[in-house]
């Protein structure tokens, strides 16, 4: 994807990835339908495993979308990214909380 011109909104973004260790922020891009969001965010996650994360996740809000974002994300060079829907990933954090105390396991999906 480097040889693809980014617009300045595009490199403003990208300019925000951070290595590892340093402190953590929220990126959040808001605009039309086609404007280049989903791009956007595989130029900062390809920005974030040259800067060295071995872990990018993209949380979408349905699966249809986690899908097309899955294909679209691991076309980068060398990195994976997990890409899921919001519940997946809430449903993940509530059974890793589970796990890790000695309560039952009673979630259901």
């Amino acid at each position: 994807m480097n040889n693809i011109i980014k617009t300045q909104q595009q490199l403003d973004i990208i300019s925000l990835a951070r290595p590892p260790g340093t402190s953590q922020h929220t990126i959040r891009i808001t605009a039309g339908a086609g404007t280049g969001k989903t791009t956007t965010l595989q130029y900062y996650a390809e920005e974030l495993a040259l800067l060295g994360h071995d872990k990018i996740v993209y949380v979408t809000y349905n699966k249809a979308a986690a899908n097309e974002a899955n294909i679209r994300f691991n076309q980068l060079i060398d990195t994976r990214v997990e890409c899921k829907t919001i519940h997946s990933q809430a449903f993940k954090s509530l059974n890793l909380t589970v796990n890790s105390t000695n309560l039952k396991k009673e979630i259901e999906v």
